[in-house]
């Protein structure tokens, strides 16, 4: 086989190797680490736009129903005032009958 000399350069460079591969396995846990937090971060800001948007929801639905309930009560008060108008136009109607 070879001299000292290249078996030691062999070694050197299979320890430098091993080195290589330790730091980057060590470098991959990290990313993996990372991933993650990340994947973590991101479900959790989905969650807090899904409750948001939920949150519009409710809130647009309440806006629509104080819109309709306004609308019906408008309506409401314009059919009474129609009644009322009404009621008062046949007591007219009849007291000028009684004096016919």
């Amino acid at each position: 086989s070879g001299s000292v000399g290249e078996r030691d350069a062999e070694a050197d460079a299979a320890a430098g190797e091993l080195r290589e591969r330790e730091e980057w396995i060590s470098r991959l846990e990290g990313s993996e680490e990372d991933i993650q937090e990340a994947q973590e971060a991101l479900e959790e800001m989905v969650e807090q736009e899904e409750e948001e948007q939920e949150v519009e929801e409710v809130e647009d639905l309440m806006e629509y129903y104080l819109q309709r309930s306004s609308a019906i009560q408008d309506e409401a008060e314009r059919t009474l005032a129609g009644a009322r108008d009404l009621e008062e136009s046949i007591g007219i109607s009849l007291s000028a009958r009684r004096f016919e």
